[in-house]
């Protein structure tokens, strides 16, 4: 399960209602740029860095309905939201941000948070009826999101706290590319839902319901309609995606009762939201989980790249030819290849992994059914195989047992000593 459990705790003396819902970063793993087209599958690795959000809200109706967001790892990380609703269906989630000039009892330091604000916004309006309550929202983020930058060494990282303040601004915070936008947006519209209603989020029914909202609050914050594949991971965990058709949302977005990115939902406009949510996707989510004994792990390498850029790029040349074509579908036959090579061996045992790769390696010892899967896995898709020793620092704690590097321009010499090394 990718969503954390959602626990609900009550407090009968001071009357709050305390909700803690979590959602998981991802990797893509094949998939890359295809994962964009309906027809095209990827596979995404749900991992271990989550986003934390928890929501403390009084449990009876009160005169005040303003919302506080806080990430208490970043300065200045405050937002201030008041919430209105009436009886002809309308809601109203004013971002206080804009009159913090004029009114100066609210403290709002920080710069406007487009996705904060359209998560609650979005999960809000799905909502049938808001109970007029107040509430604190705290937003938590693993130390993985974010470069580290003042602990160069293993040690100085494993030794941080597991929410790390970084003392900056979260708009200057160098993030790691492990789709914290998507965790944040995903545990915040779970983490609405099950405190300002009775959506339960650990369910089937519940995910989808999660799923839906977050991914459309998450379109309009990037102002598009994405793949989705980091939402997916963030409510259904690692899984082979099939994206769904962008027009479920342009739909959404072109129909005259709705204006987009607006504070105020009427009737018409919610009822709308709420079609859209709760009919059924043309999608695919698989759950898939990596062999016995392999694990992801991530670099930070401190830099990043323009995304936005080279998928305009890669669908340039897409659209450039017949040729491009068959690349394109050549690389998702691909995909689909290594996906089925995974699940062929998902249910090993990693000493028979680890055996087959020994014998591999030497050329040695009977042919099995494990030993040539692992052999199409490193000739057709040019990685090399290798087993990290269960003393290694950078694996003790992962139970790591063996590894597929990506390729590169080493000798296999130098490749059997950096893993000797590392």
């Amino acid at each position: 399960m990718a969503l954390g459990p959602s626990k609900v705790y009550l407090f009968l003396l001071s009357r709050v209602k305390c909700s803690a819902v979590s959602a998981p970063g991802k990797v893509l793993i094949a998939g890359g740029y295809l994962i964009l087209d309906p027809k095209q599958i990827g596979l995404v690795i749900a991992l271990s860095a989550r986003i934390c959000v928890v929501v403390e809200r009084e449990d009876e109706p009160s005169i005040s309905n303003l919302i506080t967001v806080t990430s208490p790892q970043f300065t200045a990380a405050e937002w201030k939201y008041e919430v209105t609703s009436n009886s002809s269906d309308v809601i109203e989630i004013k971002d206080l941000y804009a009159l913090s000039s004029f009114l100066t009892h609210i403290s709002t330091p920080e710069s406007p948070n487009s996705y904060i604000r359209l998560a609650l916004s979005y999960a809000l309006a799905y909502l049938s009826e808001y109970p007029n309550s107040g509430a604190r929202i705290t937003i938590y983020a693993d130390n993985d999101y974010y470069s580290q930058s003042s602990s160069p060494t293993y040690e100085h990282l494993k030794s941080l706290p597991r929410f790390n303040k970084l003392n900056t601004p979260i708009t200057k915070a160098n993030k790691t590319g492990l789709g914290s936008s998507a965790a944040l947006i995903t545990a915040l519209t779970a983490a609405i839902l099950s405190s300002f209603s009775h959506t339960d989020v650990t369910t089937k029914h519940g995910k989808l319901i999660v799923h839906n909202v977050a991914q459309a609050a998450h379109c309009a914050a990037q102002g598009k309609v994405g793949s989705g594949f980091d939402v997916a991971a963030a409510v259904y965990g690692s899984c082979v995606y099939r994206r769904f058709v962008p027009e479920v949302l342009e739909q959404l977005w072109s129909d005259p009762n709705w204006t987009n990115h607006s504070e105020r939902y009427d009737g018409a406009c919610r009822r709308l939201l709420r079609e859209t949510v709760d009919k059924a996707w043309d999608m695919d989510v698989t759950p898939f989980r990596l062999p016995a004994g392999l694990r992801v792990v991530m670099g930070d390498v401190a830099a990043g790249s323009a995304t936005p850029g080279m998928v305009k790029s890669v669908l340039k040349w897409k659209a450039s030819g017949s040729d491009a074509m068959k690349v394109w579908e050549d690389l998702g036959e691909s995909n689909r290849t290594l996906i089925e090579l995974f699940n062929q061996i998902k249910d090993s045992d990693a000493s028979d992994i680890i055996d087959a790769i020994r014998r591999r390696s030497n050329d040695i010892g009977p042919s099995s059914d494990t030993k040539e899967t692992l052999h199409k896995i490193s000739q057709g898709f040019n990685v090399f195989l290798c087993i990290v020793s269960l003393t290694s620092r950078i694996f003790e704690d992962s139970y790591a047992r063996w590894a597929i590097t990506l390729p590169c321009r080493l000798s296999q010499n130098r490749k059997q000593h950096y893993w000797k090394r590392a």
